[in-house]
């Protein structure tokens, strides 16, 4: 209770931990901080020492679906917990299903299975993620398992760089009329990418690649003598 607010919800998830018996079965519904929130971090991390989440669906109650009387935009997580060791191993997880339908449809079909080992190594305080889809929880295994662009296993840094180029200083090196786009480079905005889509076609402006790459060649040189006090 000691981290983010003293939410009722987190005295509930220990004293519903502690009522069941060793071998015994749970379910309860949980805002989906208990299974997201640092608050809850030590409880999600007994759970799954002790025992385990042996379902967690997850749904939006997205026109009051779930609960009619609840906020319609809230997360609201049904949680079977296990406990004992023999349970131990696996997390199964479902949703996040947006209405009465998909919820039907998504329980007749198995969870997605993760294991414990692999779960721990996705977040720091053993959160569940958010993810859209059950088919999502694959793509998400394999992302996390390359190591992250900061771990000391990558051969190379990565760091941002802010001021290269943007959309008023840099527009005059652009081609924002391309009659013909043959031989030019895509210059990227936020509408270009997203989470699950790395190129979505749409496109701020077109570069000249010889020309762009001197461009930010003399940026980068010039950024590097100021960095280090070369006039």
């Amino acid at each position: 209770m000691n981290q983010g607010n003293a939410d009722v919800y987190k005295a509930f998830t220990w004293r519903f931990w502690d009522l069941g018996r060793w071998g015994g079965a749970v379910g309860v519904v949980l805002p989906r901080s208990a299974l997201s929130g640092k608050g809850s971090e030590e409880w999600r991390r007994t759970v799954l020492g002790q025992g385990s989440f042996e379902d967690v669906t997850v749904t939006t109650n997205r026109g009051g679906w779930v609960f009619d009387d609840a906020e319609h935009r809230y997360t609201i997580a049904l949680v079977s917990l296990r406990s004992g060791p023999e349970y131990a191993g696996a997390i199964h997880l479902r949703g996040p299903y947006n209405s009465l339908a998909a919820f039907r449809v998504g329980t007749e079909s198995k969870p997605a299975e993760i294991a414990v080992d692999e779960f721990l190594t996705w977040s720091d305080g053993a959160s569940f993620p958010l993810l859209p889809s059950e088919e999502s929880v694959d793509v998400f295994a394999k992302l996390r398992a390359h190591p992250s662009l900061g771990s000391a296993e990558q051969p190379w840094r990565a760091r941002p760089i802010q001021g290269d180029l943007n959309a008023t200083t840099g527009k005059k090196h652009l081609v924002l009329d391309a009659e013909g786009t043959d031989g030019l480079w895509p210059v990227y905005k936020g509408a270009s990418f997203n989470l699950w889509e790395p190129d979505t076609g749409t496109y701020y402006a077109w570069a000249d690649p010889g020309y762009i790459t001197e461009v930010l060649q003399e940026k980068r040189i010039r950024g590097r003598r100021s960095a280090i006090g070369v006039q």
